[in-house]
């Protein structure tokens, strides 16, 4: 269990912190992308390409907020 998740489960009953599950997901979930985002912006050009997203793709993946998150698949 992560930090994070500590903290939000932190001094509930089992039957509350059922009701923080959904608010922990999607707290999981910025984290994730913006921890995702920064490490595209650090990518060097040559990576990026063998993704096969431009330097220009990358800079406006990176200025999205971190609650502005695409489903994949």
């Amino acid at each position: 269990m992560s930090m994070m998740s500590d903290l939000i489960g932190y001094g509930r009953s089992e039957k509350t912190r059922g009701a923080a599950d959904p608010a922990r997901a999607h707290a999981a979930l910025w984290l994730s992308a913006a921890r995702e985002r920064r490490t595209l912006a650090e990518l060097p050009d040559h990576l990026l390409a063998d993704i096969g997203i431009t330097r220009a793709e990358a800079e406006a993946e990176t200025r999205r907020p971190f609650w502005s998150v695409r489903k994949r698949g």
